[in-house]
């Protein structure tokens, strides 16, 4: 009477018993109820179909089929088996409004006309536009533009097309970036700049890759050859690890893949080495020759080098050097230091220093330490007396 469903277990409760009672005893009230509940539900399915189509007829709009019984809160399957009736309202409705699909049930003609119409429409306004996007503005199957027109098959972009050229389109654009600035990019690093998955490139767009390649092998090759300059310039030969960094490549990268030029950078170095050698055993000999003293820095210098490196990477030639100086001039600077005290006089280091034929008074202090600190003994005495 109150026309409201109920549960098994609601109606047991409202009779006074258990529900396992109700279905056990009274079996033939299971069936009752149930038919009480299905007529409720197909009455409110009912009024809630006629009150949306009703809203649907009002603002002359459509839906399909599915999405009516969204609204609804059912489904295509119960709905046409409650509604029947309703359902060719809607199919109707929607035919009446040219909903897709709803002219194939029209004539050939009315058909053939108004796929005509829609593709003029197209053609004015330059649309580029697939058999499956034509057939949703026609509100017919592809099927039936296939069969009825043909002639217009040729005229339609393959599906997946229009994606295709966009991506090309935005490949061309970060290509274009990357040439511009001079850049070497990995294959992610390309994907994310064109805003496509890295999966994309190799499986659909291997020209792009094979460019891509090409392009860093070019770049990468042109940034070795400047790096290459600037070392000779600079008249140094670098280690692989510096001249990796100077061409923007990584280490890493640069030992496993370009091994023609690590040999190149060897051999350079190789050479440099040997031309290093020679200049340094022809400073030496022409200080032998003069009979000058040889600062191992000065000798450094003249030869193109930094004295840590002849330190460090010609320990040979620089304990000749220091022989030849200690040979040559702790004997003279001996005999003069006699002189000195033979006669009773005290000169200025100045003055020793450039009587034993030293550029200057600190190569005593640097090299011959004992000669100094004797002649401030020398000289303390002289002060004191």
């Amino acid at each position: 009477m109150s026309r409201k469903t109920a549960t098994l277990t609601k109606f047991a409760q409202m009779c006074g018993i258990s529900r396992q009672t109700l279905c056990r005893r009274y079996s033939e009230w299971l069936q009752k109820l149930e038919d009480h509940n299905s007529s409720l539900r197909n009455e409110d399915l009912r009024n809630r179909a006629e009150q949306h189509l009703y809203s649907l007829i009002e603002s002359h709009t459509c839906e399909t089929l599915q999405d009516f019984t969204k609204v609804i809160g059912t489904n295509v399957k119960t709905f046409k088996k409650r509604c029947p009736d309703i359902v060719q309202n809607i199919m109707q409705h929607n035919r009446d409004l040219g909903l897709r699909n709803s002219l194939n049930l029209a004539p050939k003609e009315v058909r053939i006309a108004h796929i005509y119409k829609r593709w003029n429409e197209v053609c004015e306004h330059g649309k580029d536009i697939t058999l499956t996007k034509f057939a949703e503005l026609c509100s017919v199957n592809p099927d039936t533009i296939r069969i009825l027109c043909p002639e217009l098959l040729s005229q339609f972009r393959k599906s997946g097309e229009l994606a295709h050229r966009r991506i090309n389109a935005a490949l061309a654009l970060a290509f274009a970036e990357i040439e511009k600035n001079n850049e070497v990019k990995t294959v992610k690093d390309f994907a994310i700049m064109a805003g496509i998955s890295e999966g994309t490139l190799p499986d659909g767009y291997r020209q792009w890759v094979a460019r891509l390649y090409k392009h860093n092998s070019t770049t990468r090759e042109a940034k070795l050859q400047a790096a290459w300059t600037r070392m000779q310039y600079a008249g140094v030969v670098w280690s692989l690890a510096k001249f990796a960094e100077e061409a923007e490549i990584g280490f890493e990268t640069f030992r496993k893949n370009y091994l023609d030029w690590i040999n190149r950078i060897k051999a350079e170095a190789t050479k440099r080495d040997r031309e290093i050698v020679q200049r340094l055993d022809q400073i030496l000999e022409e200080a032998h020759q003069e009979q000058a003293f040889l600062i191992p820095s000065e000798a450094a210098k003249k030869a193109g080098i930094e004295y840590y490196t002849l330190k460090n990477h010609y320990p040979n030639i620089l304990k000749r050097i220091l022989e030849y100086n200690e040979m040559t001039f702790k004997p003279r600077i001996e005999d003069r230091w006699r002189e000195v005290i033979a006669s009773g006089k005290c000169p200025t280091l100045v003055e020793f220093a450039q009587s034993c034929g030293l550029q200057h008074y600190a190569i005593l202090q640097r090299y011959f330490p004992e000669v100094v600190e004797q002649w401030h003994v020398l000289k303390g005495k002289k002060g004191g007396n």
